[in-house]
């Protein structure tokens, strides 16, 4: 994977996001697409493949939330301490945006210890509380919170401890986050149905620590993850999965392991993987902040895009009411389209080849 951290930034600018629609997403063939992208280099062969088209709409919306998992394992020191103190450059950045923030930590037990050694509920997808280790401030809100209240309480609550669990799962504690949905009220409150969702995991080991989980492998599956939040919130759902950690071309991080699982996880999801061997943080959360804020202008697909007739470009179109193709100023990440510059409001077609159900 190329190192996503030193993608190209385009200027923010206000309010439009684009979702599209799960009922609208058809199977097309591979003639359909290419009449609609105008062809390619090469011809679409053999049943590797198979078309989509998907219906997206235009509208005003600015709702994030904003889920992150800090790794609170007893290596985690300067991480927490680090992550902590450059946050505050993060939540400037997205200060215009409606978002919601809560945290969780990447122990998959029903409690983890705090640093007090006292055991508390913020594993295993519960939230560690804001407003004190064992408060009922479970979600901060643009709503109803300044900015600097909100950095000053989200800095504090980073430092969750060195006595968590070894076998850290920060795709487990997502999936588990939105499990709990069901039937904690902290949860319930956190996530809302049309907002872009968007994950921060720091951890200085893979899930699982070494990719081997013991109990419940399935819900550390990238993959596995992106389809809970499809069921659970609608395939129009935008979610990005960031990581600070140590991807494969870190090689001058020795002190942490590679992380393949969650390089996949940010892959998949158009996020970004930062060094958590960094000494600050800065340039890292800045690139985020920057990332997070553009979902505001963006749409999910339902799978990923692929170059099917091999001419170097991947095969996607779309496609406003009078049949003119939007050729430019945008790019796709993953299943994600993030858009430069914002689209007038209304009504257009995503078309695009994706690997057969059946290929790997």
């Amino acid at each position: 994977m190329k190192n996503q951290f030193f993608g190209v930034i385009s200027v923010i600018s206000s309010g439009l996001l684009l979702s599209a629609c799960a009922p609208d997403v058809e199977f097309m063939t591979a003639q359909d697409l290419s009449s609609i992208s105008g062809g390619g280099g090469g011809t679409v062969t053999g049943p590797k493949y198979q078309a989509f088209s998907q219906s997206v709409e235009v509208k005003s919306n600015a709702d994030i939330d904003i889920l992150f998992v800090v790794d609170n394992s007893g290596s985690m020191a300067e991480e927490q301490k680090n992550f902590s103190s450059k946050i505050n450059g993060f939540m400037n950045i997205i200060k215009d945006a409606n978002w919601h923030v809560a945290l969780t930590t990447t122990d998959p037990n029903a409690t983890t210890p705090a640093a007090d050694k006292v055991s508390r509920a913020w594993s295993d997808g519960q939230f560690r509380p804001f407003d004190s280790d064992s408060g009922s401030l479970f979600v901060l809100k643009a709503s109803q919170h300044s900015l600097s209240d909100a950095q000053a309480k989200l800095s504090a609550a980073i430092n969750v401890g060195l006595l968590g669990s070894g076998d850290e799962r920060a795709i487990n504690s997502s999936y588990r986050a939105i499990e709990r949905t069901a039937d904690t009220p902290a949860n319930q409150d956190f996530f809302r149905e049309k907002s872009k969702l968007v994950v921060i995991a720091i951890s200085d080991e893979d899930e699982c620590s070494n990719g081997k989980c013991a109990k419940a492998p399935e819900k550390s599956v990238p993959e596995n993850l992106v389809k809970m939040i499809q069921s659970r919130f609608g395939m129009d759902k935008v979610f990005m999965f960031n990581s600070i950690a140590r991807a494969a071309t870190d090689a001058n991080c020795k002190t942490a392991v590679l992380t393949p699982i969650y390089e996949a996880m940010a892959k998949l999801t158009g996020g970004l993987m930062g060094s958590v061997c960094a000494t600050d943080y800065t340039s890292i959360l800045t690139s985020m902040g920057v990332k997070t804020v553009e979902l505001v202008r963006s749409i999910n697909l339902g799978c990923m895009p692929e170059d099917a007739d091999g001419d170097g470009n991947l095969d996607f179109a779309l496609v406003d009411t009078k049949g003119q193709k939007v050729s430019t100023g945008y790019s796709i990440s993953g299943t994600t389209v993030t858009f430069a510059s914002n689209l007038p409001e209304g009504s257009y077609t995503a078309a695009y080849m994706c690997k057969a159900i059946n290929q790997n």
